[in-house]
Order: structure tokens, then sequence, then C-alpha cells
């Protein structure tokens, strides 16, 4: 490994992961705005 390789690798992993907790938070949001609305439409039932 040449040095730098290594930074690069972490940034790398860093915007990867970053990444991955938007999306996550993103869909669990998702979720819970669905989920919300199904309750909505079973106590408006």
């Amino acid at each position: 490994m040449f040095p730098g390789s290594e930074a690069i690798l972490h940034s790398f992993l860093l915007k990867w992961v970053w990444c991955l907790l938007v999306s996550i938070t993103d869909l669990a949001l998702k979720g819970k705005e669905e989920c919300l609305r199904k309750t909505q439409v079973i106590m408006a039932t």
C-alpha cells in the first residue's frame, strides 16, 4: 500500500457509510409516514 491510498479508502468508506445512513433514515421516515397514514385510515373507518 503506497502512502495516501489508505486516506482515499478511508474517505470512500466514510462517504459510503454516510450514504447508507442517509438512505436508511430516508426509508425509515418514509416507512413512518406510511405507518401513520395507515393508522389514520384505520382510525377513520
